[in-house]
């Protein structure tokens, strides 16, 4: 990704990586990060960013844990918040 799609993605890629670490109540999580709650406290997991487009809206990273690996992720992102995520099955 260039410059112009890593700033764009940047403040959804913090607040997912918070989102990991968080250790709190579902509800919560739920209020802080919205889509991204479903993620929270998960610090064990190993994360890469793959992509960053600004054009299209879209950051991709994948997942590792204990029971997958390589895990695709979408989030769609919109003025910072992510408003979509699609993970490959």
């Amino acid at each position: 990704p260039n410059v112009s799609d890593k700033q764009f993605a940047l403040p959804a890629a913090l607040l997912f990586e918070e989102a990991i670490d968080f250790d709190g109540t579902q509800a919560e999580a739920e209020e802080k990060f919205g889509l991204l709650a479903r993620y929270c406290g998960y610090s064990d997991w190993e994360t890469t960013l793959v992509t960053a487009s600004k054009e299209d809206g879209c950051l991709w990273f994948s997942y590792s844990n204990n029971a997958s690996k390589n895990v695709l992720v979408r989030f769609a992102i919109e003025d910072g918040v992510v408003t979509d995520i699609l993970e490959h099955p």
